[in-house]
């Protein structure tokens, strides 16, 4: 069985690109303090993951995000569950917060980021370097390019 925190990481991953990247940039501000338990508030400076997501993207309220994905159900348990594992290891909301805060932003980016296999075999447009003659073609015939021998 999977532990909480790869649960968790799961579930993110899930998450569709825009609320995944949302989140991100909310962690990395920093404004609102993570908090588990409850969806919390702008005013209170603190809330739960779905909660700075939506904040982020202006959007009121976390549970606006649970429509898009089975993943954005599963995130509020899933974190409230292994924010109170953390919690009950650390015995402090400080340290828990910063823990939670280093490892979401390790799940975050790992989430974000292709493998490295995928960027050294898939080129975004499909064409590797070797076989992008059209362009060196057309630059040589208009003399931008000397030809090769």
């Amino acid at each position: 069985m999977a532990s909480r925190e790869e649960a968790l990481a799961q579930a993110l991953g899930g998450l569709d690109s825009e609320t995944r990247q949302a989140l991100a940039r909310a962690l990395e501000r920093g404004e609102v303090e993570l908090e588990g338990g409850g969806w919390g508030s702008v005013d209170d400076g603190s809330g739960c993951l779905l909660s700075l997501a939506a904040w982020e993207l202006g959007l009121e309220r976390g549970e606006s995000l649970m429509r898009r994905s089975v993943s954005a159900v599963q995130v509020p348990a899933l974190f409230d569950a292994w924010w109170d594992e953390v919690l009950t290891r650390e015995g402090d909301v400080v340290r828990t917060r910063r823990s939670v805060r280093e490892a979401l932003g390790e799940m975050l980016f790992r989430g974000l980021a292709a493998p490295r296999d995928e960027l050294q075999s898939a080129p975004a447009d499909g064409v590797t370097a070797a076989g992008d003659d059209g362009a060196v073609g057309a630059q040589e015939a208009s003399g931008r390019v000397a030809a090769r021998p």
